[in-house]
């Protein structure tokens, strides 16, 4: 078996460890709650960057209106 080989099947044994782990660790009643936390403090986050994003959003289009009306409040100069 050459290096690489050995290195997918490692790395391969490992992530069926880390997730048999988490998998288990999941059904107890503590880990159930922070990671309810955290799924919690993620959707609060997800939600706080799209009303960022709408915000900017609103802020490019006002701009673009007032620009745009000053260009053509000038052109008549």
């Amino acid at each position: 078996m050459d290096n690489i080989g050995g290195n997918k099947l490692l790395y391969f044994l490992a992530g069926v460890a880390v997730g048999g782990i988490i998998v288990y660790s999941a059904r107890s009643p503590q880990m159930r709650g922070l990671l309810a936390k955290a799924a919690g403090k993620g959707l609060k986050l997800k939600e706080d960057a799209a009303a960022l994003i709408e915000s900017i959003k609103e802020d490019a289009e006002d701009f673009a209106a007032e620009a745009k009306h000053y260009s053509k409040k000038n052109r008549g100069k």
